[in-house]
């Protein structure tokens, strides 16, 4: 098939969310960031073009080739190279740890990892090749926009708020099968300066996903530990991004769960709550595992006071203090953030059942009712709907929300009942 065009694209990038690119080594934590030869930090394209051919599902076999048991195939219209970053980013550790249904630390559980932080700035380079039969280069717009709405995220823990990029430019440069000079010339010495900037943001958005935006005004103080060992400062320190305070998507899905499954038992279907938490949260089993339905983003908390405070732990008998027992930790009190959830639109997977559900946790969470985080019992994590706002829903239809998880529990209890 002959050449009609060749597409040179320059992508100037941010990260919107941390970033997690293990490199299977573990001499720093138990997943250390990937590094090249030189101790530079990067992403490969091999993990930004694994991004774009799981959103383009079967569609993504015109774009970037396949090939199949019969020996048929085709090669990849779209190269991309490496990633590298244009400073050196910052990078934090985070600890993650999981809870049972009392909040106490399963055994063997903790485990920590590296992360670039928020904010990094690095650019993404392509080729697009275009042949007869090939996508046209419309199509590799809206993967652009699917970056840009967060439906596309890099690396792991891209359900749990990390991976999120924002393109803050992009330049494109093209040669029809006539102008091979221009060309020859472009590839030996590829400056973008001059080049035309590319408006993909004109193409309608393919909303394969619902986003739920929902505004949060704290009630006092939020602990998400992260532990310090430098001299001078706190123990501990609520986690932080890029010096920004955040709740990371680990931890709303971890109340959100724990709550979905609490409201099922309430209400009678307790028998049904690891179907449904297995359906719409995935899980990981053996040699099996289903991709979770809904993705947290990492909630930045804008404008809250930050204050250290000294605590000491009391013996319950007498009311003296534990030796040992005094530490200082960093908080955030009274700011506001905003809760975002994406619920991919499944219908296998009941996914509208799903998004009842959440309404139903929303308000708990809008209400006060349902805590964030650690050192609940003393008032911490507490939220309040945002009325200077309002939640924001788009990409689908919640009229019938309700009534469709009305219907799945039924369901249920219908084929429980056979």
């Amino acid at each position: 098939m002959s050449i009609q065009y060749r597409y040179f694209i320059k992508l100037e990038c941010k990260l919107a969310s941390p970033l997690l690119i293990s490199s299977g080594l573990d001499e720093t934590t138990d997943a250390d960031l990937i590094r090249n030869g030189q101790d530079e930090l990067f992403i490969p394209g091999s993990s930004i073009a694994g991004a774009i051919r799981e959103y383009l599902k079967d569609k993504s076999k015109k774009m970037m080739g396949f090939s199949d048991v019969s020996g048929r195939g085709k090669m990849s219209s779209l190269l991309i190279e490496d990633a590298f970053f244009k400073d050196i980013p910052q990078t934090s550790i985070r600890d993650s740890i999981k809870l049972d249904d009392n909040k106490i630390v399963s055994e063997g559980s903790k485990f920590d990892f590296e992360i670039i932080d928020t904010g990094a700035m690095f650019n993404i380079f392509m080729e697009y090749v275009q042949r007869d039969g090939d996508s046209p280069i419309d199509d590799l717009a809206i993967v652009l926009k699917g970056f840009d709405s967060g439906e596309i995220r890099l690396g792991g823990k891209k359900s749990r708020g990390y991976g999120r990029i924002s393109i803050e430019n992009a330049y494109k440069v093209e040669f029809n099968d006539k102008q091979i000079s221009d060309y020859l010339e472009f590839l030996m010495n590829p400056v973008y300066k001059d080049a035309q900037k590319w408006d993909y943001k004109q193409m309608s958005q393919r909303y394969d996903y619902m986003h739920i935006s929902v505004p949060l005004k704290q009630r006092g103080g939020i602990s998400i530990r992260r532990y310090s060992a430098t001299p001078n400062e706190a123990d501990f320190e609520h986690v932080t991004s890029n010096q920004l305070p955040v709740i990371p998507g680990t931890s709303w899905n971890g109340a959100v769960r724990a709550r979905l499954k609490y409201i099922l038992q309430e209400i009678g279907y307790g028998n049904f709550s690891q179907k449904c938490l297995d359906e719409w949260f995935g899980y990981v089993k053996a040699n099996e595992a289903l991709k979770s339905l809904i993705i947290f983003g990492e909630s930045i908390i804008k404008d809250a006071t930050k204050i250290t405070i000294s605590r000491n732990s009391i013996d319950r008998f007498d009311a003296s203090t534990k030796d040992g027992a005094l530490y200082t930790e960093t908080s955030y009190f009274n700011g506001t953030t905003e809760l975002e959830m994406m619920i991919e639109k499944n219908n296998d997977r009941h996914y509208k059942a799903l998004v009842g559900m959440i309404e139903l946790i929303m308000d708990d969470i809008q209400d006060g009712y349902l805590a964030i985080g650690g050192q609940t019992s003393i008032g911490r994590g507490i939220f309040e709907a945002d009325h200077s706002k309002s939640v924001d829903y788009s990409g689908d239809d919640l009229s019938n929300a309700q009534k469709e998880l009305v219907n799945y529990l039924e369901e249920l209890s219908y084929e429980d009942a056979r």
